[in-house]
C-alpha cells in the first residue's frame, strides 16, 4: 500500500489538489484501497485451495447475487 500512495501521489497529484475533500470521499478512499488489499492478500489463499478458474468464477458471478433486487 506504501508504494501505491507514491505513484498515487506522483501521477494523480493535480487531482488530489484540487478535489474537495470530505469525509465521505476520504472514506470511500480508504474504504476501496482496504478491499482491495485483503482481495489481493486473500487471493493466493483461494488459489492454494482451488484453482484459478473457481477465483474467476466467483468474481464473474458475485454481482449476480447483489443485483437479484431488481
Amino acid at each position: 500500500m506504501f508504494i501505491m500512495g507514491i505513484q498515487c501521489a506522483i501521477f494523480e497529484r493535480n487531482s488530489i489538489a484540487t478535489t474537495p475533500w470530505s469525509g465521505a470521499i476520504a472514506g470511500y478512499l480508504v474504504g476501496y484501497t482496504m478491499t482491495m488489499f485483503i482481495l489481493y492478500s486473500f487471493a493466493p489463499i483461494l488459489f492454494r485451495l482451488s484453482s484459478a478458474m473457481f477465483y474467476n468464477l466467483s468474481l464473474l458471478t458475485s454481482g449476480i447475487s447483489t443485483n437479484r433486487s431488481h
